[in-house]
């Protein structure tokens, strides 16, 4: 592909009649871009499975994980003592 030249991608699928099918991101972006509810749809769905991962086992964690109460705990020591 050359600088001022655009490659243009063939998808290999073929429907029964011969034309080809149309790649799996247009599809995404025909159905998103018509619906817009299908657009809310989704980006409810990817935030709820967020929030569940994020929450599932909050309260018992299997080992120490790093927390920012270090931070807190450090401004406290350099505005006290200096370091």
């Amino acid at each position: 592909m050359t600088a001022g030249t655009k490659e243009r991608s063939v998808g290999l699928s073929r429907t029964a009649s011969g034309r080809t099918v149309p790649s799996a991101w247009r599809r995404a972006d025909r159905a998103l871009t018509e619906s817009p509810l299908a657009g809310w749809a989704a980006s409810l769905a990817v935030t709820v499975v967020a929030f569940v991962l994020r929450i599932r086992h909050l309260g018992t964690p299997h080992a120490f994980e790093f927390d920012e109460t270090y931070y807190a705990k450090d401004a406290w020591s350099l505005l006290h003592f200096g370091y």
